[in-house]
């Protein structure tokens, strides 16, 4: 994110190094505009030139701009860690219940096996 702040006041400073002149000219009746002057063209004067207070103004609405998305995005971190943990309890209490169920079963299946093994082992009696 501080290389993009980097880049954002280097291109702030080098906009207005960065124009140069440009030509308005009428070729074949169509509207052109060029770096070089034609013949029956006119100088092309773009309509607003930028003082230093625009921009250090525009500096420092970037630089706000900036930080308020750099505030958004880990306000959007935070919520989504809280969402992430939030699932992982989740996914931790339905492995917890599924362990219980499997426990259940297991107790209902040697409770069975218990009961089949005494049912084995008592004497029968048989009365004449």
């Amino acid at each position: 994110m501080n290389m993009m702040r980097w880049i954002a006041l280097l291109f702030l400073l080098l906009v207005n190094v960065a124009h140069g002149k440009a030509y308005k000219c009428k070729v074949n009746g169509k509207t052109v505009y060029q770096q070089r002057p034609c013949k029956t063209g006119v100088e092309f004067r773009f309509k607003k030139e930028v003082t230093p207070a625009q921009r250090s103004a525009a500096l420092e609405r970037l630089k706000n701009e900036i930080e308020q998305r750099e505030k958004r995005r880990q306000e959007a971190q935070e919520e989504l860690d809280k969402r992430r943990l939030l699932n992982a309890e989740v996914i931790k209490a339905r492995a917890a219940q599924e362990s219980a169920v499997q426990q259940k079963r297991q107790a209902e299946a040697l409770e069975k096996r218990n009961q089949i093994e005494l049912k084995k082992r008592r004497p029968v009696y048989l009365y004449r």
